[in-house]
């Protein structure tokens, strides 16, 4: 039902790039940022959020561990 209502691309957008894309796109204004990554980029991506009061979602920092433990 949702899909008959909404694109997907309507939803969200899903953005990869470099250091010089990244910073041109924080200039416009978004409904939500939802990051996934370093902490330094975390706090670049807030910075610019908070010129827009976008709200934002940042999951900083961490290391991806084993996918899965299988034991005996």
């Amino acid at each position: 039902m949702i899909a008959s209502l909404f694109s997907m691309q309507e939803c969200f957008a899903v953005v990869v790039g470099g250091p010089k894309e990244s910073a041109e796109l924080l200039t416009e204004k978004f409904d939500y940022i939802f990051y996934t990554g370093s902490t330094h980029v975390g706090k670049l991506i807030y910075a610019a959020a908070q010129k827009h009061l976008t709200p934002v979602t940042l999951e900083l920092g961490g290391k991806s561990g084993p996918s899965a433990a299988i034991l005996g």
